[in-house]
């Protein structure tokens, strides 16, 4: 069920992206992107109670805004292999959406397992050097 949301909350939230985007020197593709992202990220979070979403719509948001270089990088040189221009906003969508997934995710995960997996010289004992082949 999808909560309400309040004419003052909607006005509050409408008010403080217009003045993000009247800032100089701050890209409104990515304060856009980066809401809406945040906002796919929440509607998808069905378990949440209000609260934990309203607090990980703000983590996502300011996720979103600080890692939207990263992300548009990694949209630009590995998936689309630089055919095309991506912006801000996109990469700023993306890295809102997908920020506190993965924060959750590498919460939830057994660190000592993924370092195993990741760099396999880490479990042979010696580990100064990767095992020689």
């Amino acid at each position: 069920m999808i909560d309400p949301v309040s004419n003052t909350g909607a006005a509050v939230t409408f008010a403080s992206l217009s003045v993000l985007t009247i800032v100089p020197g701050v890209d409104v593709s990515m304060i856009l992107g980066a809401f809406s992202g945040s906002v796919i990220f929440v509607i998808s979070s069905k378990h949440l109670t209000s609260f934990e979403k309203i607090t990980l719509l703000v983590v996502s948001f300011i996720g979103g805004c600080l890692s939207t270089e990263l992300a548009t990088g990694i949209i630009k040189h590995f998936i689309l292999r630089q055919a095309f221009e991506v912006s801000n906003g996109v990469g700023a969508l993306f890295a809102g959406a997908l920020i506190v997934k993965f924060l959750m995710w590498a919460i939830q995960t057994d660190t000592g397992k993924l370092i195993k997996d990741l760099l396999p010289w880490k479990g042979n004992g010696n580990r100064d050097e990767p095992p020689a082949h």
